[in-house]
């Protein structure tokens, strides 16, 4: 596959501009807030470095894919430091991911008119070697390939959002799919660090209906340190967090409410319960970040 660089004055469309434009907002304002994540320790602080580079891949129909790399990582790789496009259009967005980790991210395959079954996510299967081109982390892979033997590695599979009528795929939506990168021990202490060589990256399917701006980046680093955060407080298993973050807090924080309100309406309820249930470090969504 031929990558090249895309100018900005070969962008097809001004949405190919604006999610470039994107990509620069999200990496400035992550660098502004960064220390928010690094005060909650570990293994939150894993994903709290500076941001060095946006590397946004444009993809056949519609897909699009932003790696973000920290200031380490840019430097290594040699790439601009800054968002910059690629042009990747002949390329599928399934391969794409899996080339680009080791076969470790897959994108589930769904397709319009399908009938809906228990089996209707369909995991797409291995590449070859010869089609790999990295991705994993060699501070991840280095302690093993010293210690000569082989090192476990988590798989995540990711879909877009889909309309479902009388049982048939009827509609693919715009979807943005963010990807933490796992986070896994390494020998001989076990300290854990990051599966890929990017923190974090969005998938995104029809890009150009997501109406991705600059003041939509802002908004993004926002909700995405919060989602961190609290999935990290409830001690959301890393594969769920990383894999599907939203899905997997928005979940728990709908029990908590449930049971906040359960507990506000019941007879007996005093001001200690209350303190009590808002110490819990998942429940401290609860309070506004300012108090």
């Amino acid at each position: 596959m031929d990558i090249s660089y895309l100018r900005p004055e070969d962008w097809p469309t001004p949405q190919h501009h604006e999610l470039v434009e994107y990509a620069q907002a999200y990496l400035e304002e992550f660098n502004r807030r960064a220390a928010e994540l690094s005060s909650l320790g570990h293994p939150a602080s894993l994903f709290a470095k500076r941001l060095g580079s946006a590397a946004v891949y444009f993809l056949r129909d519609g897909a699009a894919a932003i790696l973000y790399l920290d200031e380490r990582g840019a430097s290594q790789a040699k790439v601009p430091s800054r968002s910059y496009a690629v042009d990747a259009r002949d390329e599928e967005l399934g391969h794409f991911l899996q080339s680009g980790t080791a076969n470790c991210l897959k994108a589930i395959e769904v397709a319009l008119g399908e009938v809906v079954r228990h089996d209707l996510l369909r995991v797409p299967p291995d590449l070859p070697i010869a089609e790999l081109k990295g991705g994993l982390s060699p501070e991840y892979l280095g302690p093993f390939v010293a210690a000569g033997g082989g090192a476990n590695v988590t798989g995540l599979a990711i879909a877009p959002r889909v309309y479902v009528e009388s049982g048939v795929v009827r509609r693919i939506d715009p979807t943005r799919a963010r990807v933490f990168s796992p986070f896994l021990p390494v020998p001989p202490d076990g300290r854990e660090v990051l599966q890929y060589v990017f923190p974090f990256a969005d998938v995104l399917w029809q890009f150009e209906q997501l109406g991705l701006t600059p003041e939509v980046a802002v908004q993004h680093v926002a909700a995405d340190i919060e989602v961190l955060s609290i999935g990290m407080a409830w001690r959301i298993p890393s594969k769920q967090l990383t894999e599907d973050p939203f899905e997997a807090v928005a979940t728990l924080c709908e029990r908590a409410c449930d049971s906040f309100a359960a507990l506000l309406d019941s007879d007996d309820v005093n001001e200690r319960d209350v303190q009590e249930f808002l110490e819990v470090p998942g429940n401290q969504f609860l309070i506004a970040p300012h108090c």
